[in-house]
């Protein structure tokens, strides 16, 4: 795959969040209370806010078919750092640590150092063994406006909605999910189109673009970023591909 990315850079992105995520495996010994308190120590200047994540797994048990008992576990996953404006967080998890950015959303350039040095601080706290996954996800919100109600989404999306008989139905609403894989057959992505509720005028679209990629890297390694780099080339071009000039008109 082609890490050349020539598509145009529209001033007015419709991204809604990104996500950028690095997992891995680590035979830390810090328990839980090490490893907040040190990325506290590092974090609080520019993610003051700490906020502890949980898993919560239910069982419904039964021994005569008559009676249940509901039993809860609660597990702690990680740590959320968050910014003052709350418009940026760091996840630390035992399993990894993630980038969450939320609109106005700039460039990768602009966030791909902070993704950096965040995996240096969490590498240097937790000492992981090996990295396993990486991967970036997109939200798109996009506002198609309405023409007396209604819409030929044609005009905006490559790929749309068929009805088995247009005269007889009348489309309300629609969800498309799709997994691919690039040429190569190295970065995997899920896609996912659906629409909200109308609102002013306007019919927002959802497109959500999760790409990743599955590979074991030595977590000292510094290979893993031109992955991450082309990761960001692989999203690009499924946006664009997803998309008509009608509908890319409407960012730039």
């Amino acid at each position: 795959m082609s890490n050349n990315d020539d598509h145009p850079i529209l001033q007015h992105a419709p991204i809604i969040e990104a996500v950028f995520d690095i997992q891995c495996r680590s035979d830390s010994h810090l328990n839980s209370d090490d490893i907040k308190q040190k990325a506290i120590n590092l974090l609080n200047q520019s993610y003051p806010h700490v906020r502890n994540e949980y898993i919560l797994e239910q069982q419904i048990q039964s021994s005569d078919q008559k009676s249940y008992e509901l039993t809860v576990n609660e597990e702690l996953k990680g740590f959320r750092f968050i910014s003052d404006d709350k418009l940026q967080l760091i996840q630390f998890r035992r399993d990894g640590i993630s980038f969450n950015r939320l609109a106005p959303y700039s460039a990768f350039e602009d966030y791909l150092p902070i993704v950096k040095s965040n995996w240096k601080i969490y590498y240097d706290i937790t000492s992981p063994v090996e990295i396993t996954r990486i991967a970036q996800r997109f939200i798109n919100k996009i506002n198609i406006p309405l023409n007396d109600g209604s819409v030929d989404l044609e005009r905006y999306l490559k790929v749309v909605p068929k009805l088995v008989n247009e005269k007889k139905f009348i489309l309300t609403g629609f969800l498309n999910q799709v997994q691919i894989t690039d040429n190569d057959k190295l970065y995997s992505a899920n896609v996912t189109i659906t629409n909200h509720k109308t609102i002013k005028g306007l019919l927002p679209i959802i497109l959500d673009i999760d790409v990743y990629y599955k590979h074991r890297f030595d977590s000292s390694s510094i290979d893993f970023w031109q992955h991450f780099e082309n990761l960001r080339v692989f999203k690009n071009k499924i946006f664009y591909d997803s998309l008509t000039e009608e509908c890319l008109e409407l960012f730039k």
